[in-house]
């Protein structure tokens, strides 16, 4: 296991099941040759971590980026509504939308 922190990205997937561990969960069903198989249960053994850990890990590794994109996404969103309750003084009220875009 001490293999393990030196492996920056596999830390960050391990912080990332620990924040989804307490969600639902949604088994996954994986078909693999037996070669392949063989070849990643001697990879997950190698850095210390179960076969199950180390496909979760590859898929986290291979997500991550839109996790963060997610998060600049969000604090845009609030921003826009920060925003838009600043400026709610200038709002009017709309009861008729095309004579409302006729008088623009």
């Amino acid at each position: 296991m001490a293999e393990l922190s030196n492996h920056s990205d596999l830390n960050l997937g391990i912080d990332w099941t620990r924040i989804v561990h307490n969600m639902s969960t949604i088994q996954l069903k994986v078909t693999l040759s037996k070669q392949l198989h063989s070849l990643l249960q001697k990879k997950a053994q190698t850095i210390g971590l179960t076969m199950s850990s180390y496909v979760k890990n590859l898929i986290v590794d291979d997500i991550k980026d839109l996790a963060l994109e997610e998060k600049v996404v969000s604090k845009q969103v609030e921003n826009n509504y920060q925003e838009a309750i600043e400026n709610k003084k200038q709002s009017i009220k709309v009861t008729n939308l095309k004579e409302t875009l006729d008088n623009l």
